[in-house]
């Protein structure tokens, strides 16, 4: 429509109502603009609350984590703080006192390990159990005593099998430790996993004591035999179905 057609008054009152829904049509953008910024703003509130909640709980998990830890290696540090106190002064005693310290060392050391990798991942390569336990004997032979691990072909396992493995092989070394007894450690993966620990010159003590205490197999057959001098410990897990 021409509104120029139209009378002066029309027109003057068509081109006002046309300023004034512009006005509005203004307005309201402006609104909106307004509304979508808060909307924007409260998200983002959200979003860093939401960060924080998981960062928080992230601490949380961690500090809980690590006091587990602490609880799980206070014995081992007492008793690392108690064969300080000793410090023999003649060097042979010196040596052997430092070796002990070295092979007590690497339990804490893998222990913390273990339990950090529990908490990271289920599954774990048994090639890390031979590591933790061959880290072990290599300093347990500078006492003069034999120590060897052998393993057959690297597979994922529980994590938790292969940290209460690591568990179990600590007790039966600290319980032949003084005897100087040769060591053979021997992983098996054919038929799931299983740990065999043979010891010559000295006898290791029952399953149930080597069980670490308040621990369960989960599942695992922990037994001994002997022949002859030598004694024998064996902690298997059958291999799962579909794996």
């Amino acid at each position: 429509m021409n509104i120029t057609a139209l009378p002066d008054e029309l027109q003057e009152e068509i081109l006002a109502q046309a300023h004034a829904d512009l006005q509005v049509l203004d307005d309201m953008e402006a609104a909106l603009r307004a509304t979508c910024d808060c909307v924007l703003e409260e998200d983002e509130i959200q979003r860093s609350t939401k960060e924080l909640r998981e960062q928080k709980l992230h601490y949380e998990t961690q500090n809980m984590l690590y006091d587990r830890i602490r609880q799980k290696l206070k014995v081992r540090l007492a008793e690392m703080e108690e064969l300080l106190r000793e410090s023999p002064s003649d060097p042979v005693s010196y040596d052997a006192l430092l070796t002990r310290l070295a092979v007590y060392g690497v339990f804490i050391k893998r222990i913390s390990n273990w339990m950090l990798l529990n908490k990271m991942q289920h599954q774990t390569g048994t090639g890390e159990l031979y590591l933790s336990i061959r880290e072990a004997l290599d300093v347990y032979q500078l006492t003069g005593a034999f120590g060897e691990v052998r393993g057959e072909e690297e597979i994922e396992a529980d994590t938790r099998h292969l940290m209460l493995a690591f568990e179990i092989f600590e007790l039966a070394l600290r319980a032949v430790y003084d005897a100087g007894a040769s060591i053979m450690v021997y992983i098996g993966t054919k038929k799931g996993f299983s740990m065999r620990v043979s010891v010559e010159g000295a006898s290791l003590p029952s399953p149930e004591r080597l069980c670490p205490p308040g621990r369960s197999l989960r599942g695992g057959v922990l037994t001994s035999s002997k022949e002859d001098d030598v004694t024998f410990l064996r902690l298997s897990y059958e291999k799962e179905e579909g794996t």
